[in-house]
């Protein structure tokens, strides 16, 4: 049978007398041959029941349950399991006594309690403006409520540690989380998809964040659980999140018009992203030096700009996304590793970028905003110094150091890289020329140098 107590309730309240079958009082009178088969008709589309709460009592007490709301108990030996969706209603208080499970649990408008260790599994969401509490301080674990669906319950709620309660999220699609509960502890351990707090929980033992996203994702201001983010963090909606003993060991994405306040620690891996849905300006998220080699990326297409709020160290890679825009502020200075303009990487070797009324060499207004500001990529080298960057071409500048291509006074090296140079028909100047060991130089039959 699919659900061994709807069969339980079944069998309890029926007597089979000769070839009457009595159900709950009434008589079915059936032929011998086909008692069977009317057994696994009348139970054969008996998979999940819904439970309601007809009186106070523990989980696991058939006095405490009706199949129907405001109607008679169920068999005895009979509750709700695996499967089976639960309302709790009427005013009665309901004891998880001993870890059950069920598919939903609304407590809309009655009590879910504990009186000990227990952990209820629902396979689905969690919704209702009743009562959730624990067992109290006598109890130093109190009940777990471990779900694959939504925290959607606004009702009263736990109160920390007197109530000691404790959700578990384990589900493998997006989960939400609402409410500003004061748990025991909260765990997220999700194999995928993301879970979505949109208000303020707090925790008094743990927060343990094992698997899965994050996503802050209310409009307004927010505290960040603080602990270890293993994967991907994002802070969106609007209003000021809040961090303090924070790390983040992913991707922590910058969304909607968020802002942060307090500071971050990041894991060796991490990246910096920028998404918002209008214009940004860089804060205390963004540290002076960055060293996550994921690095910081710039994908707010909202056709608004990212601002530096001020000048960066970017140990890692800079990438502006096709549609994005980078503001380098007035008068900073910044540095990174490399570029990437619209996945596309650019000379570094001490290279420098900006916009419009920028100082540096390159002046890109497609990725930077008209700003004072300069970006230098790579470290400072050599004029003249070759680093094929792009290609093998003596001629293109963008694979000589600073993007500039050598004159007849320009005293050329050329160091052995994987684009080793070639000159063609178009010739090439210098003053000097130095060739390292194993480089080459190429200049073809009807090159000049």
């Amino acid at each position: 049978m699919k659900n061994d107590n709807y069969t339980t309730a079944f069998l309890k309240n029926t007597i089979l007398i000769k070839d009457t079958l009595k159900y709950k009082g009434r008589s079915l009178f059936l032929r011998r041959i086909g008692l069977g088969v009317a057994l696994i008709l009348m139970m054969g589309g008996a998979n999940a029941a819904t439970y309601f709460s007809r009186a106070t009592g523990n989980w696991n007490s058939n006095t405490t349950w009706s199949l129907t709301s405001g109607g008679s108990a169920v068999g005895t030996g009979v509750f709700p399991i695996a499967g089976d969706a639960v309302t709790i209603q009427g005013g009665f208080t309901v004891t998880v006594n001993v870890s059950s499970a069920c598919a939903s649990v609304d407590v809309t408008g009655g009590t879910l309690t504990s009186t000990s260790a227990v952990t209820l599994t629902v396979a689905g969401n969690v919704t209702g403006t009743g009562t959730i509490s624990g067992p109290g301080s006598s109890n130093s674990d109190g009940l777990t409520i471990a779900l694959t669906g939504n925290w959607t319950f606004s009702g009263t709620g736990p109160n920390g540690s007197t109530a000691r309660v404790s959700p578990y999220f384990n589900g493998s699609i997006d989960q939400t989380f609402i409410g500003s509960f004061a748990f025991r502890t909260i765990t997220i351990n999700k194999a995928s998809g993301t879970l979505f707090i949109t208000g303020n929980p707090t925790f008094s033992s743990a927060f343990t964040p094992t698997a899965g996203n994050v996503n802050y994702s209310a409009s307004a201001a927010q505290t960040i659980l603080a602990g270890t983010y293993p994967t991907n963090l994002t802070l969106s909606g609007s209003g000021v999140k809040t961090a303090s003993g924070t790390t983040v060991n992913g991707i922590l994405s910058m969304e909607g018009t968020a802002t942060v306040s307090g500071t971050f620690t990041y894991g060796s891996a991490a990246t910096l992203k920028y998404n918002g849905t209008g214009p940004q300006t860089t804060g205390t998220e963004f540290p002076a030096t960055w060293s996550g080699t994921g690095g910081v990326i710039i994908a707010n297409t909202s056709g608004n700009a990212v601002t530096l709020g001020a000048a960066k160290t970017i140990n890692a890679s800079l990438s502006v996304n096709t549609g994005a825009k980078l503001n380098l502020g007035t008068g900073l200075n910044s540095t990174s590793t490399s570029l990437n303009l619209g996945g596309v990487a650019q000379v570094t070797g001490g290279a420098t970028y900006g916009g419009t009324g920028s100082a540096a060499l390159t002046i890109n207004t497609t990725y930077f905003s008209a700003a004072t500001g300069i970006l230098t990529v790579g470290t400072a080298c050599t004029p003249g110094t070759w680093n094929g960057s792009t290609s093998t071409d003596w001629n293109n500048a963008s694979n000589w150091c600073g993007g500039v291509l050598p004159t007849a006074s320009t005293n050329v090296v050329i160091p052995n890289v994987t684009n080793k140079p070639i000159i063609g028909a178009a010739g090439g100047l210098c003053n000097n020329i130095t060739i390292n060991s194993n480089a080459t130089l190429t200049i073809s039959s009807t090159g000049t140098l």
